[in-house]
């Protein structure tokens, strides 16, 4: 019986395997932590451009960037209406630069997500993260920023953290026509409470969110502190100490 010959596939699965290669989203850097020294992120280098995102950070939702980079100085630069990101400066410093944003009712909200790679070698049991959160203008609606986190940059929610995982904005009064010193809520503590593999990425992300209508003020994150835990011998397991050990260190630090 004459033997019956399939035609070849291969060429068609290399072709598919190097179309789906080629349209594949790129990965977004990250911040690789190396040992648990404490990482920080000040963005004093940010100018209200996408170029000047630090490289670990990705900034997303429906925000944009103004061209050039919107800045705002507290104390001499007038209330801009506009909704997008901005460089908040307080009082013209070249040395203390918050990443913010205004929101409003239509383009609706924006993200900043952190990706953090484990490279030290071990587990992590979790990370410690500290930020504050500025207020440049007053407002007539209420807004927040949120934190959220995502084993996969895809599927974002708030089990495994512990601590200020929502930071209200106060409202009340009116838009200033001229931005005053900023009001600083300082040492927001969240503790991601989940096992961390050797190698494995997760997703810190910052969610400015508006929850009420009117005015809305300029608002952002600065002075970012992130530490990596290892499991003790002895201690506390994670999810029931660390929240705890990481609140603790409020207070610890204020703008001369």
């Amino acid at each position: 019986m004459t033997a019956i010959r399939r035609p070849a596939r291969a060429p068609l699965a290399a072709g598919i395997v190097a179309a789906v290669l080629a349209w594949a989203p790129p990965a977004q850097a990250a911040l690789v932590l190396t040992d648990l020294t404490t990482r920080t992120e000040s963005f004093d280098t940010f100018d209200g451009t996408a170029a000047t995102v630090p490289t670990d950070f990705t900034a997303g939702g429906l925000f944009t960037f103004g061209s050039p980079g919107r800045v705002l100085t507290s104390g001499t630069s007038p209330y801009n209406s506009t909704p997008g990101w901005y460089a908040l400066n307080d009082n013209g410093s070249t040395s203390d630069v918050a990443f913010g944003a205004r929101t409003n009712a239509t383009n609706g909200s924006g993200t900043l997500t952190w990706a953090v790679t484990n490279g030290t070698g071990q587990p992590l049991t979790g990370l410690q993260l500290v930020f504050d959160v500025e207020r440049y203008s007053t407002s007539g609606s209420g807004n927040r920023i949120d934190v959220t986190w995502s084993p996969d940059n895809v599927t974002y929610g708030t089990a495994g953290l512990a601590g200020d995982t929502q930071t209200t904005i106060g409202s009340g009064g009116t838009a200033d026509t001229v931005l005053a010193d900023p009001v600083i809520i300082a040492d927001r503590a969240v503790a991601l409470t989940q096992t961390i593999a050797d190698g494995e990425t997760v997703y810190l992300r910052f969610f400015w969110n508006p929850v009420s209508g009117g005015a809305r003020p300029h608002f952002g994150i600065d002075n970012l502190e992130l530490t990596a835990v290892v499991p003790e011998p002895g201690s506390l397991a994670l999810a029931g100490g660390a929240a705890v050990a990481l609140l603790v260190r409020r207070g610890r630090r204020r703008r001369a």
